[in-house]
Order: structure tokens, then sequence, then C-alpha cells
């Protein structure tokens, strides 16, 4: 089973070249997309938030806490 993550860039991405590197890699069971705006919205309103039949579904966002 392969997992899927779309992560949006943030205005200074990337800020630290070690970590872009790590994630431009990928891990054996993740597939990574680091995406602009346009594309992430993609993700979340098609790809995530549907199922194959292209109902939506529940769809959670994760935000760092300041």
């Amino acid at each position: 089973m392969m997992w899927i993550a779309c992560f949006l860039q943030a205005p200074n991405y990337p800020a630290d070249l070690n970590a872009e590197e790590e994630l431009e890699a990928g891990l054996p069971f993740m597939d990574i997309a680091i995406a602009e705006q346009d594309e992430f919205d993609i993700f979340v309103d098609r790809i995530f938030g549907t199922d194959r039949n292209l109902v939506p579904k529940g769809v959670i966002e994760v935000i760092q806490w300041s």
C-alpha cells in the first residue's frame, strides 16, 4: 500500500536545502508532492476530497500550531 501526501509550499520554500532534498527523494512507503497553491487545490478538491465516483468526502488539514 502506498500513501500519498501533498505539502503546500510556503513562500520561503525551500528554507532548508537538506530537508528539501530529503522530501524530494521521497520515502519508500509514501509518495510526496510539494505543490504550489493551484496544484495543491487540485489535490484537495479532486484527489483527496472525492472518492472514485467523485462523491465528496471528508478531508482534514494539518497546520502548525504557534
